[in-house]
């Protein structure tokens, strides 16, 4: 448990590429009506993406969440749950949701805007799992993955999986977890 923690505090406390000055409040369009992951680019480029429900698209804001640019990417949208971006300006987003804990495979998304290009990271979990994720965050060429449990009763824990940031089909590592 101890190197999620650390993990985790690094993530929080690290120095940011990015010093947003934000609005405390703006009120989102319509197209963004379940949102789901954000990335800030910068004070005026916010990458959003809804839930599940919505076709493939993210949507890029200014920084009072006036709609720009929607971008309707070649791949699927089961249950998008989170996104985050790594230090070329790659973002990634993550096919992970899993509520019904059915699937088998999942996929994350890796979207270049400078080439227009996406590619897969497809993945399973050892032992032919089932896990819900709802965060990621990219950090040192690999994608950190974070669940949740559904069960209100006991005290469950989240765990943290990694996954390399590249194309191709992996298992996921479990790292560690954390009650």
């Amino acid at each position: 448990m101890y190197p999620l923690l650390i993990l985790c505090a690094g993530l929080l406390y690290a120095p940011r590429s990015v010093h947003a000055q934000l609005p405390s409040r703006f009120k989102l369009p319509w197209e963004l009506r379940e949102v789901s992951g954000l990335y800030i680019q910068h004070a005026d480029s916010l990458w959003w993406h809804n839930d599940s429900g919505d076709a493939p698209n993210i949507y890029l804001t200014n920084g009072h969440g006036k709609l720009q640019q929607t971008i309707t990417l070649p791949t699927r949208a089961i249950d998008w749950e989170d996104m985050t971006a790594d230090t070329e300006g790659r973002i990634y987003l993550g096919d992970v949701g899993d509520n019904r804990r059915q699937r088998d495979q999942l996929t994350i998304y890796r979207y270049d805007p400078s080439l227009t290009l996406v590619d897969s990271i497809r993945f399973r979990y050892p032992h032919g799992q089932h896990y819900d994720v709802e965060a990621m965050a990219w950090y040192q060429d690999s994608l950190h993955l974070f669940t949740k449990s559904r069960i209100r009763r006991g005290n469950l824990p989240t765990y943290h999986f990694v996954v390399p940031a590249q194309a191709g089909s992996y298992t996921a590592e479990l790292r560690d977890s954390a009650y």
